[in-house]
């Protein structure tokens, strides 16, 4: 839902841009920014499992890198959406504003293409790791069961 949400507003901001390139430009960063912010600040915090949970020493490395999706896993996916569309929008956004010779924003939404990409796959890794597996690549195996 907040996906769709965000989908609206970037459209609306997109088309703006058109007309008042440095204004929606403005708002998109602010916007973008505090969101990003929210998702990715709880993913540098390592949790740690109790220990009546019993898990071994693997076990452990994987809940600290995945704590989100395990703890929150309907949070985390809906994140992982938001954050790929940010990605998608990131594209548009940066090309418009080549186009309206504004290269400063441009450049930053190039930057964010790559940066928020690692996020979106630890917020859902059964997503994107259970992709990897179907494709015969095994790298990830102990990590996904």
């Amino acid at each position: 839902m907040l996906s769709i949400l965000f989908i609206l507003v970037c459209t609306c901001l997109g088309l703006l841009s058109f007309w008042y390139a440095n204004v929606a430009g403005m708002i998109t960063l602010v916007i973008w920014a505090c969101l990003e912010l929210i998702i990715i600040i709880p993913n540098f915090f390592k949790a740690r499992a109790k220990e009546e949970v019993g898990l071994n020493k693997e076990e452990q490395m994987i809940f600290a890198k995945y704590h989100l999706f395990l703890r929150y896993p309907f949070g985390a996916r809906e994140m992982s959406r938001l954050l790929s569309v940010i990605q998608a929008f990131s594209i548009i956004f940066a090309l418009i504003f080549w186009y309206k010779s504004i290269i400063g924003y441009a450049v930053f939404f190039l930057l964010n293409y790559f940066i928020v990409g690692p996020f979106a796959i630890k917020l859902n890794p059964i997503l994107y790791l259970g992709e990897e597996l179907k494709r015969g690549r095994t790298m990830f195996m102990n990590e996904f069961t």
